[in-house]
Parts: C-alpha cells; structure tokens; sequence
C-alpha cells in the first residue's frame, strides 16, 4: 500500500517526468491511496485560480485514487507525532503530521518528494525513489 503525499501529486499534475514514471512503475505494482489532506491541498490552487479545467483534471486524477479518512486511531498518533517533534525541537506541519498518522496507522509507505520533513517523523515508511 502507498500513500501518495501532495509533493508527489502535485508534481505529478504538472506532467513532471519523474513523477510520471514513478506513478506508471507503482500503479502496476501496488495499492494506490491518498488522504484527504493530499486532496484537499491539491484542489486548493486550481480553486483559487478560478480554473475549473485544472480542477476537473485534478479531480479525474484522485477518481482513480482510494481517499483515507483521520480515524480516531490515526489522530492519535498524530498527536503523538506532534508532541515528539515538539520536544525534539523540530517542526514539521501539522497537514504532514496528519498524513504521517494516517500512513503509520496502515502500515502504508508514503510516497513524497518532502523527504526532508518526513524523515523527521518516527516510524513513518517512506517510499524509496
């Protein structure tokens, strides 16, 4: 199971190659998810451009794509993230920290090109380009 985090969608939405390929390579090999937070921070631009074409190709884009929902569980953990981080001394958002919950709740490997944060975050999977 991968979770696709906003860096990577984005970057993908754009038509970069790299994304591209790493998209065509994982859509044959395993379960493809997202979070609402992803979709959410994806929509946002086309919606603040007025641009209903981007945003109807951003939505055929998550139509092939299965959203996760915050459980109980996954906010949880979250706020366990948060309070680790917090201690540490180190910063990381708290939409990222959601995403991290989420994907540490099912045992998912997040698929970003924010490696930088994410690393920051205890037994999060990430996937490996």
């Amino acid at each position: 199971m991968i979770i696709l985090d906003s860096s990577f969608a984005i970057d993908y939405l754009r038509g970069k190659p790299e994304a591209k390929k790493i998209y065509e390579k994982i859509s044959k090999e395993d379960f493809i998810y997202t979070t609402i937070f992803t979709y959410q921070e994806v929509t946002f631009l086309p919606i603040e451009r007025d641009n209903d074409n981007e945003l109807a190709e951003v939505n055929s884009f998550f139509e092939k794509i299965k959203v996760l929902y915050p459980t109980k569980s996954s906010m949880v953990r979250t706020n366990r993230i948060i309070s680790y981080l917090k201690k540490k001394g180190s910063i990381v958002g708290n939409i990222d920290c959601l995403i991290a919950g989420i994907a540490i709740e099912k045992n998912a490997k997040l698929l970003t090109f924010n490696k930088k944060d994410f690393e920051k975050i205890p037994n999060i999977a990430l996937y490996m380009v």
